[in-house]
């Protein structure tokens, strides 16, 4: 998980479509841990950088193919569930 950790420690010297997989990554292995807040928090980073790539893409027809494939899907989803059962707003970031 430290590698990891790594990959996303400096985001702005990475590229965005490099970072969000590594965020659901790490959500899905702090989820298995039983570490929920900072699953939430992983998850939430990456949605907020599918969002911002989807608003990128001009062409709808591209768009819904980014937001629709199954792993983009999986990250929305389980962040998406994650928030209905936060407890409040706070990260452990």
């Amino acid at each position: 998980m430290l590698f990891l950790r790594k990959g996303v420690g400096q985001p702005r010297q990475h590229v965005p479509g490099e970072v969000w997989p590594i965020w659901g990554e790490l959500g899905r292995l702090y989820a298995e841990r039983g570490e929920e807040a900072r699953a939430r928090g992983a998850y939430g980073e990456a949605e907020a950088i599918i969002h911002s790539l989807a608003e990128t893409i001009d062409e709808d027809d591209l768009r819904v193919g980014f937001l629709t494939a199954e792993s983009v899907r999986t990250v929305l989803e389980t962040s998406g569930k994650l928030t209905k059962n936060k407890p409040d707003a706070a990260s452990c970031w």
